[in-house]
């Protein structure tokens, strides 16, 4: 029961929740009582991401979010694209896009990515990000988006 409340509250061991805190947490004193001067180099976790290229030119409609590299085979990452929450997953080297709330509100970057299928880690609803279409509940289907690679930029549909 402990577990679920430091998950809740802290975010899974790789979620975003956890990357936030681990943001804050910071073993040095940086009060203005010492003596502290900024580091000099970026943020580990800042240092490794790669970010969406600047030269793509994206097909109409729409937007260049990551570079394709960024995110590893199986994986999921979310992106915010005109106010909308999504999350792009990367499945064997093919992209794809859906919400990234379930439909019981649940962060699905936070959940389980499995042979193309997405679990909400608060309600255990399975969702296809192929086609939004939910296994647990076949009539709920959440909204996927249009994802195409132009050279080393993913681009999804607005």
């Amino acid at each position: 029961m402990m577990s679920l409340w430091k998950d809740i509250v802290f975010g899974r061991q790789n979620g975003f929740r956890q990357k936030v805190w681990q943001m804050f947490r910071s073993s040095e004193d940086t009060s203005p009582s010492t003596s502290y001067s900024a580091p000099i180099s970026e943020p580990e976790w800042e240092s490794t991401t790669l970010e969406a290229p600047k030269d793509i030119t994206p097909p109409d409609g729409f937007e260049v979010v990551l570079h394709k590299d960024a995110l590893e085979n199986n994986q999921m990452t979310e992106v915010i694209i005109a106010g909308s929450s999504i999350a792009l997953c990367n499945l064997d080297g093919e992209f794809y896009a859906i919400s990234s709330v379930s439909s019981g509100g649940g962060p699905l970057v936070e959940g389980e990515l499995k042979d193309g299928i997405v679990t909400c880690p608060y309600h255990g609803w399975e969702y296809d990000i192929r086609t939004g279409v939910c296994q647990t509940k076949p009539t709920v289907k959440l909204q996927t988006y249009e994802v195409v690679v132009e050279g080393v930029g993913v681009c999804v549909r607005v």
